[in-house]
């Protein structure tokens, strides 16, 4: 719960198997503010509505050639049930979700992480998305996108 921009510890309210109630929780304040002018349009549905159903989304692409990422993507943060969490609200709004995935990244050579990742399928005529990942030829072992 956040009461006054701090965040706070919260009872769980679900019981396990034996009537206990889980460990607490720390919950993130919800909804940072986001400058909708910067969103790329491509994305913006899916993203309000997994922000308006309470995911705590941190960044977004609608993908495509010129983007971060090669298909329209969502990260968001949030505990073990969080992704699974923004997969039913995708399934309950009819989003055409491609993948779910729990991601860490590099980051001055140290791991950060996990976040959620949550992809979709280009829907939107002319953006992000129809890309294949094609291994670089120079030995380092990372790719580049391919459009097609």
């Amino acid at each position: 719960m956040v009461k006054n921009g701090k965040i706070h510890k919260r009872k769980s309210l679900f019981k396990t198997s034996n009537g206990r109630l889980l460990d607490n929780e720390i919950v993130s304040p919800l909804h940072t503010p986001v400058d909708w002018s910067k969103i790329d349009p491509g994305i913006e549905y899916e993203l309000r509505i997994l922000r308006d159903n309470g995911i705590e989304t941190t960044e977004s692409c609608q993908g495509g050639q010129g983007h971060p990422f090669p298909e329209p993507t969502i990260r968001f943060c949030g505990g073990r049930a969080a992704g699974f969490k923004a997969v039913g609200i995708a399934i309950t709004y009819g989003l055409k979700m491609s993948e779910l995935r729990r991601v860490w990244d590099m980051q001055d050579g140290e791991l950060t992480g996990p976040q959620w990742e949550i992809t979709f399928y280009a829907l939107h005529s002319g953006l992000g998305g129809r890309a294949k990942s094609v291994p670089k030829q120079d030995g380092s072992g990372t790719v580049t996108w391919k459009w097609g």
